[in-house]
């Protein structure tokens, strides 16, 4: 399957080999960023200000994420980690004074939700068990890469997180 947004602005998920909609997510919407993951079983999009994940066979709402710390809006790029049990994506934010340049700036900040918790198969691994995380230290560059490690870039140096402990 794949997804599209369609001359009516709907967003639906359509069988490939036989190009029929299989199921219409949205009648409209400003969609910022859509990923279907690794196993295909899940898409996750990210919508306005939130960020949502489906179930891609049923096209069953599964879980969302909306109250992320007054951001502007939601955006890519989203990543799956490699065993799709957490999903990166970014939060838009008005920059902080100390580093604007011009009034209206902002800034990017990554998240990883953790998807485990969210589609209720069990608890986060993240600290107090929160279900997504915000790295706002980390906004100068942020992936996930191999074996579910974080790489993220700090002022002259990078920086290795275990994208489940979110342990150095």
């Amino acid at each position: 399957r794949y997804a599209v947004v369609d001359a009516y602005n709907r967003l639906l998920l359509v069988n490939a080999p036989t190009f029929e909609t299989e199921h219409i997510l949205y009648e409209t919407g400003q969609f910022n960023d859509i990923l279907f993951s690794n196993d295909g079983n899940w898409f996750a999009l990210a919508v306005e200000r939130r960020i949502e994940l489906y179930d891609a066979n049923s096209g069953e709402l599964v879980s969302r994420l909306d109250n992320l710390s007054e951001a502007l809006s939601v955006v890519g790029p989203l990543a799956f980690s490699r065993d799709d049990n957490l999903l990166k994506f970014e939060g838009v934010y008005r920059a902080p004074r100390s580093i604007r340049i011009r009034e209206n700036q902002t800034i990017n900040v990554p998240w990883l939700w953790n998807l485990t918790a969210a589609r209720n198969e069990g608890d986060s691994t993240f600290p107090r068990q929160l279900e997504a995380w915000q790295f706002y230290d980390y906004r100068n560059g942020f992936v996930i890469g191999p074996n579910d490690q974080i790489i993220a870039a700090l002022p002259g140096r990078l920086q290795i997180v275990d994208a489940y402990t979110l342990e150095q």
